[in-house]
């Protein structure tokens, strides 16, 4: 058996299951003898729940575990006493294995703790000792102002191993020029992201089985508030203001106003807002756990959304359904540049007041049809390459 392995993936929240399951449809097409493998070592109690409804197997071995293993006779000695089964079948996996892709939304530059980078680069370092080509799909990447001696081993990490690898995605500009810049690479595309690309809609391919659709009425003439709570970890401190003055400009529309989740680390924060209209009956928490695929179907119900979640915003974009983007890095503006939504994208980095954000509301309420059109008009032109045919000179 050979076989073909996702990493970074996941089906922790909306964005990393479209992202793998896009994958595993576009690989089976090209890669029909290969085995779907999803590197998940990390994965929880819940995400192997989600986990079920797919056609691929769970990959849960951590790369730094079996570090060395490759090349070293004694440490494969070692790890076959100590681990069993486990090592040997992870061995004969990656010995196997013909290709790794990353699918990594942003894993790898200096805003993120040293564990999340190292982590990514071991995923990458340990495929490399097996021979095993590496492809990082679309992705954020920089900026690479690290710090320390800790910094220090990981932009060396960086220089040691990104020359190795076959085939380097970045979807913003930003993020291509920084890994040019800094390190002189010459594996780059500059690309779109992979979900906002992708032309598939029938996902039957990475499925077990049919997908029974859970799908709540919603009202005509509804927006959807849909927040994350890691915008506050980019320093953010009044986030919860600006979510709750985009529900207010909602109402004062007329509208009803919806509040949903794109990852469940979002549930808690969407609670808390739902509170502070707790005898609002026009305001409606969603609580169920939708996967992207029936995501994909509620966001096309709303008039507008207002987002901070990446994928959501791509999710609603991607069927014309324009979007008040509340976000935190450079992805935001170039994904809301690319359909000349900038006018309703908010850079919260900068200074932003709960007034800017309900006059966006209301601009967006007035204009929402002739945005729409724009959006479907632009999109076309995006879905022209699919990167996946790129992996193919990996192989």
């Amino acid at each position: 058996m050979k076989y073909i392995i996702i990493a970074g993936g996941g089906l922790v929240n909306k964005g990393a299951q479209a992202m793998t399951l896009i994958s595993v449809c576009e690989l089976k097409k090209i890669y029909p003898d290969h085995k779907i493998l999803l590197l998940a070592w990390n994965t929880g109690a819940g995400e192997r729940k989600r986990h079920e409804m797919y056609d691929l197997e769970l990959l849960q071995v951590p790369p730094l575990k079996f570090s060395g293993a490759a090349a070293n006779p004694l440490k494969k000695v070692f790890y076959s006493l100590r681990y069993g089964n486990a090592f040997t079948k992870a061995d004969e996996i990656y010995r196997n294995t013909d290709l790794l892709i990353d699918v990594s939304g942003y894993a790898l530059g200096s805003n993120w703790s040293e564990k999340v980078c190292n982590d990514y680069l071991d995923n990458i370092e340990h495929a490399l000792a097996y021979g095993v080509p590496v492809c990082l799909m679309p992705q954020s990447f920089g900026p690479f102002d690290f710090e320390g001696e800790a910094g220090a081993r990981i932009d060396e990490r960086i220089r040691k191993l990104l020359p190795k690898v076959k085939l380097i995605c970045a979807r913003e500009e930003e993020g291509y020029n920084a890994l040019k810049n800094s390190y002189g690479l010459n594996n780059i595309v500059l690309t779109k992201d992979m979900v906002l690309a992708s032309k598939i809609h029938d996902y039957t391919p990475a499925l077990k089985g049919k997908l029974e659709y859970s799908l709540p009425d919603i009202a005509e003439n509804s927006m959807c508030v849909i927040p994350n709570v890691r915008v506050a970890d980019s320093g953010v401190n009044n986030i919860e203001s600006l979510y709750l003055a985009a529900i207010n400009a909602g109402l004062e529309q007329g509208l009803k106003v919806y509040i949903t989740y794109h990852s469940t680390q979002d549930m808690e924060l969407c609670a808390k807002l739902k509170a502070e209209f707790a005898e609002n009956g026009d305001v409606i928490l969603l609580e169920h756990d939708h996967s992207c695929i029936e995501f994909n179907e509620l966001v096309k119900q709303f008039r507008f959304v207002a987002a901070s979640r990446f994928h959501a915003i791509v999710h609603a974009l991607k069927n014309g359904v324009p979007c008040v983007a509340l976000g935190w890095a450079v992805k935001y503006i170039d994904l809301m540049d690319i359909f000349g939504q900038s006018a309703y994208m908010f850079d919260l980095r900068n200074e932003t007041a709960p007034e800017d954000i309900q006059a966006a509301v209301s601009a967006m309420n007035e204009n929402h049809a002739a945005e729409s059109q724009k959006i479907k008009a632009a999109l076309p032109a995006l879905q022209e390459v699919n990167v996946f045919d790129l992996t193919k000179e990996a192989l």
